[in-house]
């Protein structure tokens, strides 16, 4: 059976690519059951030690094409894309504002438990001095402000790119159909959030970052997300409040991170690339 329609902008894949192929939704890893679906993407079949190189190339002509380049750590198995869902409609403050609330909420019911007595084996264990990654404020401080921009947000996702390629081995070649990075996830139905988040819930958010900070999704791993950052928070302060808005999107970049919430934002003041793990 004859799949439906393809995207106007991956029917006219720009000339020269590496060998590569389209991608239709996923779900659950599988490929579903009944008619073929449209393809969301187009992914390089191999890893390409020269992809920086690519993307750099097809970043510059995206708004001609309609291709949004991206890379990946992997050409499918660790991305399983379902039903396109754009989250034009959310907004990031209203998504991130409930999320606090629904923070609060877990907390208080976290702590009204009564504590649980440890077994005779845990008490012979090594105490883990875990790190409390908890948020530190009391109210919802709103979003943080915009800074002033460091460098240009093309330029910031370029040397990104290049680093992902060199460093974290993100080397598979992807083109979507999206108008600016932050739409890639809905576009492609990204599930990497772990179910914290929906796609298009990301995308709002990821938007809302684009214009503040000058953001760029760069590329996408198993169950990662990599964005560049062309103007960090101004002072600590702000960082703080940043790292509330990165909290509330992604827990386990804190909690698991083996750090405090302060010291994971004191680290935003330093960092042109944040990277997102949803375990």
């Amino acid at each position: 059976m004859a799949p439906p329609d393809v995207p106007e902008a991956l029917c006219q894949l720009p000339a020269g690519l590496p060998a590569g192929r389209l991608l239709p939704p996923h779900q659950d890893g599988l490929l579903r059951v009944g008619p073929p679906r449209s393809p969301v993407l187009w992914v390089s079949d191999e890893p390409l030690d020269d992809a920086d190189v690519w993307w750099e190339s097809l970043y510059r002509d995206r708004l001609t094409t309609g291709l949004h380049p991206v890379l990946f750590e992997y050409p499918d198995d660790a991305l399983h894309p379902g039903d396109a869902r754009d989250g034009s409609g959310t907004k990031a403050e209203h998504h991130l504002l409930e999320e606090w609330h629904n923070y609060r909420r877990h907390k208080a019911e976290r702590e009204a438990l009564p504590p649980v007595p440890s077994s005779p084996e845990e008490e012979d264990e090594e105490e883990c001095d875990w790190p409390d990654g908890s948020p530190t404020f009391d109210a919802w401080p709103g979003l943080a402000v915009a800074p002033a921009r460091e460098a240009g947000p093309d330029d910031s996702a370029a040397a990104a790119a290049a680093h992902l390629v060199r460093k974290e081995s993100l080397r598979h070649l992807a083109l979507v159909p999206a108008a600016r990075s932050a739409d890639i996830p809905a576009a492609i139905g990204w599930t990497g959030m772990a179910n914290r988040l929906s796609a298009g819930d990301l995308s709002a958010v990821l938007r809302s970052w684009e214009d503040r900070f000058g953001a760029r999704l760069v590329g996408l791993g198993h169950a990662t997300a990599f964005v560049s950052v062309a103007a960090r928070p101004a002072d600590l302060d702000q960082a703080h409040v940043l790292a509330l808005e990165h909290y509330l999107t992604c827990p386990d970049n804190v909690e698991q991170g083996m750090c405090t919430f302060p010291e994971y934002a004191g680290d935003l003041l330093e960092r042109s690339v944040w990277r997102f793990w949803w375990d």
